[in-house]
């Protein structure tokens, strides 16, 4: 055993024979810290009956459900196994082996002289014969006599397909108990149609979303209040104090999905009608999916938005607004060049891009309406959208 104290670590071993309940305490190490080196992995704080409090784990409540989804679909696999494909059903006829010593009668050959009894040797003790080659070819016998000629009246070989009706019913049950424990665990899953569930709203995903991301953020709040605590604990027992302790940065939000299903949900939100900061919030989020692994494009991308007001809108929206009148020029000309504007500030100023949000974003503005009337050009609405990270 080890034992952790505010200021030691020990070994306990037990020594001598087993009966004498012998033990020897070593010394490890000496931390000196006045901290015990051990931490509850923490969750759902739960109070217990003496007003103690233990944690439960955020899982607990979905793990039932796993396991009755688990079991099912072990049952589904062993079902697909035995009966969900078809079998092959021959046309056999009674063996009549017979020799001059005896003759076959349900797979026993019977000796004529002694009386005896063996198993067959021509059919094996089955008692029927089954015209199969040994590549699996069925071998009909042409007729003699008044039959000679005529075909088969009847189908030699069949084949039989089981139902799929009970592995329907299983395989449907493990996906309510799947769909179940994720939606106890606020993880995002799409209506199945073919259930018969309505079509999932562009506000009922977003809802959706936001639950889980208040079922996540406690926990990851939790995994880095136990990361820091044990970075302050390496640090003390290696250099004696919290001087090198690396500064943690915590993450602001949460995004599982694909941009695959980004692009769905944006699909959803335009055909819904959703109001433009919605559709606004979806192409925040594919771009950070799109350009997470640059930290650069992030922040140009940020600019974009913040300067362009026109980002979230089509390209009808945009010509509406044009013809009203109620966007300036340089606004439609920074909108269709967006990309190539950057380009050319970038290229002017190298530390544009180092600035923080606010004054990036108040330069990219000045750039703009300044440059617009060399920027105005016939390019698709979402130029920039489709070009950068690309």
């Amino acid at each position: 055993m080890y034992a952790y104290t505010p200021d030691d670590i020990y070994r306990i071993e037990q020594v001598g024979e087993k009966h004498k309940n012998e033990y020897e305490t070593y010394l490890v190490f000496e931390h000196g810290e006045g901290v015990v080196p051990a931490h509850e992995l923490m969750g759902s704080a739960m109070m217990a009956e003496d007003g103690s409090i233990y944690w439960r784990s955020p899982f607990y409540f979905a793990v039932p459900l796993l396991d009755y989804a688990l079991t099912t679909r072990n049952i589904l696999q062993v079902s697909i196994a035995n009966s969900a494909f078809p079998f092959r059903v021959l046309r056999a006829s009674p063996c009549d082996f017979e020799d001059g010593n005896g003759k076959c009668m349900g797979g026993v050959y019977t000796n004529f002289g002694d009386g005896s009894k063996s198993k067959c040797k021509s059919c094996g003790g089955v008692g029927h014969k089954v015209p199969v080659s040994p590549t699996g070819e069925y071998q009909w016998l042409e007729p003699e006599g008044l039959d000679a000629g005529k075909g088969m009246s009847y189908k030699p070989v069949e084949y039989i397909e089981p139902g799929t009706g009970a592995m329907t019913f299983v395989r449907e049950q493990a996906d309510i108990d799947t769909n179940q424990a994720r939606a106890i665990l606020h993880l995002h899953t799409s209506a199945n149609k073919s259930t018969g569930e309505a079509s999932v709203t562009a506000t009922e995903v977003a809802m959706d979303y936001s639950t889980q991301f208040a079922f996540l953020r406690p926990i990851a709040e939790q995994i880095f209040d136990l990361f820091e605590w044990m970075l302050n604990r390496i640090a003390f027992q290696r250099y004696g104090n919290y001087e090198q302790v690396p500064t943690i940065v915590r993450p602001q939000s949460f995004d599982f999905r694909t941009e695959g299903q980004l692009w769905g949900d944006l699909e959803k939100a335009r055909n819904a009608g959703a109001p433009p900061f919605v559709i606004h919030t979806i192409l925040h989020d594919l771009l950070n999916n799109r350009l997470s692994s640059d930290i650069n494009a992030q922040r140009v991308a940020l600019s974009v938005m913040m300067v362009d007001e026109l980002f979230s809108l089509t390209k009808d929206e945009v010509m509406a607004r044009k013809a009203s009148g109620s966007v300036e020029p340089w606004q439609v000309a920074f909108h269709h060049g967006a990309y190539q504007t950057v380009m050319q500030l970038m290229a002017e100023n190298d530390s544009w891009i180092s600035l923080d949000d606010k004054d990036r974003a108040d330069a990219l503005r000045d750039y703009a309406t300044q440059k617009a009337p060399a920027n105005i050009a016939q390019q698709p609405v979402n130029d920039f959208f489709g070009t950068f990270g690309a």
